[in-house]
């Protein structure tokens, strides 16, 4: 029983020192945004001045440089990367023609040495 009433003990010191510092935080913000915003006129009077109209362009300009310069950037990846393959692919075909080329001479070589060894056997 003790035990239980020391736990419960514990448990409203708890409750109380995070209402203590709950209330002490709310204070603080409290203050703060008094401080840092001002009264609720002179935001009002601000959101619609030509001020925020300007800086919210900017804004807005900025967002759209962001969104441009991603777009460049992707769009330049993607021209780089089909260039690679284009150039992969323009030496593969060019390596086959080799390749054919070769089979191609080495075919004729072999034929035209066969037949001067084929008639090397007739006489």
């Amino acid at each position: 029983m003790a035990r239980r009433a020391d736990e419960l003990g514990d448990r409203r010191a708890l409750a109380v020192l995070s209402a203590a510092l709950g209330v002490i935080v709310g204070l603080i913000v409290g203050a703060l945004s008094v401080a840092l915003l001002g009264d609720a006129l002179a935001w009002s009077t601000f959101l619609t001045s030509a001020g925020f109209g300007g800086a919210a362009a900017v804004a807005a300009a900025l967002i759209a440089f962001a969104a441009a310069a991603y777009g460049a950037r992707s769009t330049r990846r993607q021209a780089e990367e089909d260039r690679r393959q284009l150039e992969r692919q323009r030496r593969k075909e060019q390596w086959w023609a080799r390749a054919e080329w070769a089979l191609t001479q080495v075919a004729r070589d072999g034929a035209s040495a066969g037949a001067r060894h084929n008639g090397s056997r007739r006489r």
